[in-house]
């Protein structure tokens, strides 16, 4: 059973809510799906190594010796870092299995999911929540698209918001960055999100097509949808295009995100998640997400 630890309600759209109901389909109106109940979040110093349940989330303030994976050299044309010879000079220690809220490093603030073998390179998830992308949604989005689902283990899971309350691309590229640094991680970077979250994607699956093997949106949608512009940056990389059954607003973008990738030549698959609106909800099962980005 997931955890969560925000009202779904302000997942994208930062309204207080109390009552849960079901099959929101509306992308411009408040989500009513879910009233979770509260997670607390552990405090620890830099160089805590508390453990917490998976769900709740450890605050790392920073820390200056870096916990890193052996170094090894790697290429930014397939989204790998380069020499971890030199790291930030503020790290956040590495905690196994458990979302920690990274708040006092250079490209703070972010959430991040070591596996539980976190000695090794593992391919990066960069993903984006809804709304602008503050913590208020950052939060139950990790909980809801990435705390669960066989294959969890198999990455790195980095979730990107905004300190003001939005989250631009610069962010999420300079988010990245430390990653790859901090860690070492020479493993292939997958891009997606959610909502709002996944048209963010999408702009930088074509602005940065260079530091990414895969796109995923769950759901996302291209502004321009136009296959002239998706084919050069897109070349040779894989898209999924998840949209709920029931979420009505966002199925025509979807489909027609995905039509227009196919006539670019890129390999695009589209899903559409079972019983779900526009806000997944506990029930469903993320091994379809961490299958797509393990190649399967």
């Amino acid at each position: 059973m997931k955890q969560r630890s925000t009202p779904l309600c302000i997942l994208f759209f930062g309204l207080a809510c109390a009552a849960k109901t079901s099959g929101d389909t509306d992308a411009t109106a408040p989500a009513t799906t879910g009233g979770p109940s509260e997670t607390s979040s552990t405090s620890g110093s830099p160089d805590s190594s508390t453990t917490t349940p998976q769900g709740s989330t450890t605050r790392i303030d920073g820390s200056s010796d870096s916990s890193s994976s052996e170094s090894s050299e790697g290429s930014s044309s397939t989204g790998t870092a380069g020499s971890c010879a030199e790291s930030p000079p503020t790290c956040a220690s590495i905690e196994a299995s458990v979302r920690v809220d990274v708040t006092a490093t250079a490209a703070a603030p972010y959430f991040v999911r070591h596996p539980s073998d976190a000695a090794r390179p593992r391919d990066i998830v960069l993903f984006m929540p809804g709304g602008p992308g503050a913590q208020a949604q950052a939060e139950p989005t990790f909980d809801l698209w990435l705390s669960e689902g066989e294959g969890i283990d198999d990455v790195l899971v980095v979730m990107p918001y905004g300190a003001s309350g939005s989250l631009s691309e610069d962010h999420v590229i300079e988010v990245l960055d430390e990653v790859q640094a901090c860690y070492c991680n020479t493993g292939r970077v997958h891009l997606g999100g959610t909502s709002n979250g996944g048209r963010l994607a999408y702009r930088l699956a074509l602005s940065h097509a260079d530091r990414f093997v895969t796109l995923l949106g769950a759901p996302g949608t291209f502004e321009d949808a136009n296959p002239a512009l998706l084919g050069k940056p897109l070349a040779g990389k894989r898209v999924f295009n998840a949209v709920g059954e029931l979420d009505e607003a966002w199925q025509a973008g979807v489909t027609a995100a995905h039509e227009a990738l196919l006539e670019a030549g890129v390999e695009s698959s589209i899903f559409e998640m079972p019983g779900q609106g526009h806000i997944i909800n506990a029930a469903f099962d993320e091994t379809v997400f961490f299958e797509f980005w393990a190649g399967r």
